[in-house]
C-alpha cells in the first residue's frame, strides 16, 4: 500500500452558495485532498498547516528550500505568478522549473490543468458538470487524487504524470456536486472510469 501525507487545513467550515447555505461542515484543504486519495489504495496522514501569525519571512525562505528539493509541484495559475514574481504564467513556469523542481501542474479551474517540464507540456480539460453545487473543495480533491494516483503507480514519468493528472480532473469533479465532502465519501471506480473516458474523450 502507498502512503502520502497531506499537508493542509482541517476545519468547521460555513459555507453558502446559489444553492443553499450550511454550517459546521468538515471543510479545510486536508479533508478534501485525503479523501480524494483514498479513491486509491492509499494510506494518508494529515499535518496541518501554521496560522497566519507564523513569521512570513521564515515561511518564505522555507518555502524557497522545500522547491528546490521536490520533484514536482501543483499550484494554480495566481500562484504562479506569485511565486515566480513574473508578470505572466509562461515566464512564470520556466521560473519556478529553474527552481529545481522537474515537473510542475498548473491547475486551471474550469479550464483543466496544465502538466510542464524543461522541454514538454501537456494540458487536460476538465468534466463538464452540469449542477456546480459547492467548488470549494475542487482544488484540493485534485490534489489529493492526483498525489494518491501517483503514490498507487509509483511511477514519476511525464506519461505517468499526465494519466495522473486526467484521473485526478475526474475525480476533483465529484466534489463539487454536493456541500462539504459528501459526495467524496463513497465514489466508484466506474463511476471515474465513466468521467476518465469522457475527459480523454474531450481532450483529443
Amino acid at each position: 500500500m502507498g502512503k502520502i501525507i497531506i499537508v493542509g487545513t482541517l476545519a468547521f467550515d460555513t459555507i453558502e452558495t446559489p444553492h443553499g447555505k450550511v454550517e459546521r461542515v468538515i471543510g479545510g484543504s486536508a479533508p478534501f485532498a485525503s479523501l480524494a486519495a483514498k479513491t486509491k489504495n492509499i494510506e494518508c496522514a494529515i499535518v496541518s498547516i501554521v496560522g497566519n501569525d507564523f513569521p512570513k519571512a521564515y515561511l518564505n525562505n522555507l518555502l524557497l528550500t522545500v522547491i528546490s528539493k521536490v520533484d514536482l509541484i501543483c499550484i494554480n495559475e495566481e500562484e504562479v505568478i506569485q511565486l515566480s514574481n513574473c508578470e505572466n504564467i509562461d515566464q512564470g513556469v520556466k521560473q519556478i522549473i529553474k527552481m529545481g523542481p522537474k515537473f510542475l501542474v498548473v491547475k486551471r479551474g474550469e479550464y483543466g490543468a496544465t502538466l510542464y517540464s524543461k522541454d514538454n507540456h501537456f494540458s487536460c480539460v476538465t468534466f463538464k458538470v452540469k449542477n456546480v453545487i459547492d467548488p470549494t473543495g475542487a482544488g484540493d480533491s485534485f490534489a489529493g487524487s492526483f498525489a494518491g494516483y501517483l503514490a498507487e503507480k509509483k511511477d514519476y514519468t511525464f506519461h505517468s504524470i499526465s494519466k495522473a493528472l486526467i484521473y485526478a480532473n475526474a475525480v476533483a469533479s465529484f466534489s463539487v456536486e454536493k456541500f462539504g465532502v459528501e459526495n467524496m465519501i463513497e465514489i466508484s471506480k466506474k463511476e471515474i472510469n465513466n468521467r476518465i473516458n469522457s475527459i480523454k474523450k474531450h481532450n483529443n
